[in-house]
């Protein structure tokens, strides 16, 4: 009956702590748009080279804004490879690096849960750190696919602290630690603050017990963060805004000192005043983190307190991290410090102190003294305290998933349909920008929201008939994840240099193919002519004519709807012809007219 129990309660437990996990899926499947953002749009350019066969070393390699983001812009060009730029490859594949990162920390407390004196209680880690790591209140990076080099640089940090902690000191786990260095610091700039972490640990560990491989490998670590910096900023450049923040960084301690709460302390404050309640949970953490990591290390021995150096090392991470993108933004002012996208990294330090607040009880066995008994109970109301308020800061961020939603979605209409160009604004400074350098690119090479666009025909000149004119514009069949449908736009011009008072055009011919589909004809307002015939033509196995039905004039927005069943090699053909009162008066479409197939 208790194994019973027992396989029943860690079904419970595991059932708990995918809730979070499967949501994030859900919010992303659900408010997720297929299109760049923002910095990714660079990226556009890495694929144009690929597909014309120019891409080098450099174009993986080369600085953007103050990051050196190689491993992530591998990643982003496979997968671009793989789906054809399609924005969700790196949306999910953020949350599969997430995944990884928590499973080697759940790992590593089951691993080490005597040490943390947790046997009985750290099924229920499970749960919060599922909560931690993969909270909504990370919005921004959750549906922006560019923030996959954040996720990365996570990973690549929480798998060095779990080698450092759980591997006996030898050239393979050493070799591991540098390979986790090196993809963190070309992830993400924060990165670099990784090879001071460790090798301040390293000096701490070697300092208490001494082994001749450490103090070798103590002297040398030094040298491969110099080759690291070395590659890192051969031919760097520094923005003014970066240039700024520097230069005032000790000209303004106390704005610094405030970026650096407010960032720690942003992930448990996103509702209400989110400022002040950033900076008092950051002053909160930051005095625990500190009071803590000191007492566990002056009370533990060495081979206690290597588990420990794990989550010391991802706190002391998140901590440095803070400073450094301090010194990178301060300029623009603390308040910018509460950005969604900062929350990943002071995550990571919430987590780390919660599990010393957890786990660390020197109260067990002494709860009749009274300060003894004011520490344990102020302990537990921490506790609930913190995970309490990620979870309302993540509740009060489920808006902007919506509203994110609404500006790229109101941005994807804006590319495709060509029109609300004002929206483009909202994902890229510069509009005219993407309109005129980048959608085309991702057209040419169907890309992103254009990857399942297929060429159906040509614009040709219609010299057979009495009309004189050309179609004019886009030729595309398009399969999203709302629709599927033919773009066909054209415009007509009057016949004046006709003998009869007939105008005809004919689309080239478009093959069906196995499946049955509805064409939606939409006409704008604004024809001038009078009996027009505008219709379907389908010849092959089950061939016949369909014409719509529409007001004289096409003075309005009107649609017609043509069902064309599954005829596999068969053929359609879109035609207008109008038959004019006076000789030369024909069709005019002051607007093209789009047809389109749902």
């Amino acid at each position: 009956m208790k194994t019973i129990t027992g396989k029943y309660s860690q079904s419970v437990y595991i059932f708990l702590s995918i809730i979070p996990i499967v949501f994030i899926l859900y919010l992303i499947n659900r408010y997720g748009v297929n299109i760049p953002y923002w910095d990714q749009w660079d990226t556009v350019d890495m694929f144009e080279k690929y597909y014309s066969g120019q891409i080098d070393f450099y174009d993986l390699w080369r600085q953007q804004n103050e990051h050196r983001t190689f491993f992530p812009k591998l990643v982003f060009l496979l997968l671009g490879i793989i789906s054809r730029y399609n924005i969700f490859y790196e949306l999910y594949t953020s949350v599969l690096f997430v995944f990884f990162s928590y499973l080697i920390i759940i790992h590593h407390i089951n691993k080490h849960k005597n040490t943390f004196n947790i046997e009985n209680r750290h099924k229920l880690l499970w749960i919060i750190f599922s909560f931690f790591i993969f909270s909504p209140v990370q919005v921004e990076n959750w549906l922006w696919g560019h923030k996959l080099d954040l996720f990365l640089n996570q990973l690549a940090v929480i798998s060095g602290a779990y080698i450092f902690s759980n591997y006996h000191r030898n050239i393979y786990s050493y070799m591991c630690l540098l390979f986790c260095g090196i993809v963190a610091a070309f992830s993400l700039a924060n990165g670099i603050l990784y090879w001071i972490v460790i090798f301040l640990f390293l000096l701490i560990f070697y300092m208490r017990h001494k082994n001749r491989l450490d103090g070798i490998f103590l002297l040398l670590w030094p040298l491969f963060f110099s080759c690291v910096l070395f590659a890192y900023f051969y031919h760097f450049f520094f923005t003014e805004t970066h240039v700024n923040s520097m230069s005032s960084f000790f000209k303004s301690l106390k704005t610094v000192f405030s970026y650096i709460l407010v960032y720690l302390g942003s992930p448990l404050s996103h509702y209400g005043d989110i400022v002040p309640h950033a900076f008092i949970f950051g002053l909160l953490g930051l005095v625990l983190f500190i009071v803590f990591s000191i007492a566990v290390f002056l009370g533990k021995t060495y081979r206690e307190s290597r588990p420990w150096s794990f989550f010391y090392i991802i706190g002391s991470y998140a901590l440095l991290s803070s400073v450094l993108t301090a010194a990178s933004r301060s300029s623009l002012g603390y308040v910018q410090a509460v950005a969604s996208r900062y929350t990943t990294i002071s995550l990571m330090f919430w987590l780390s102190t919660f599990l010393m607040l957890y786990a660390f009880d020197p109260a067990k066995k002494t709860k009749s003294h009274k300060s003894s008994i004011l520490f344990y109970y102020g302990r537990i109301v921490i506790l609930c305290v913190i995970p309490a308020c990620i979870i309302l800061s993540s509740i009060n961020n489920l808006k902007k998933f919506q509203s994110s939603w609404e500006i790229r979605d109101c941005a994807r209409q804006a590319i495709f349909y060509e029109k609300n160009r004002e929206c483009l604004t909202y994902i890229y400074p510069g509009s005219s920008h993407i309109h005129d350098y980048y959608i085309p690119i991702l057209k040419r090479y169907r890309l992103s929201l254009f990857s399942h666009c297929i060429p159906v025909g040509k614009p040709v000149s219609i010299d057979k008939w009495s009309f004189h004119g050309t179609w004019s514009k886009t030729y595309y069949t398009y399969d999203s994840i709302e629709e599927y449908f033919i773009k066909i736009e054209y415009s007509l011009s009057s016949c004046s240099n006709t003998t009869e008072n007939t105008c005809t055009a004919v689309s080239d011919p478009i093959t069906l193919d196995e499946h049955p589909v509805s064409i939606v004809i939409l006409f704008s307002p604004g024809v001038y002519s009078l009996n027009q015939k505008i219709g379907i033509k389908v010849t092959g196995k089950e061939p016949f004519e369909k014409l719509c039905d529409t007001d004289n004039n096409f003075t309005s927005v009107t649609d017609c709807v043509i069902d064309l069943p599954a005829a596999s090699g068969s053929s359609f053909v879109i035609f207008a012809e109008d038959k004019g009162s006076l000789p030369g008066e024909c069709i005019k479409f002051d607007q093209p007219v789009v047809y389109t197939i749902k």
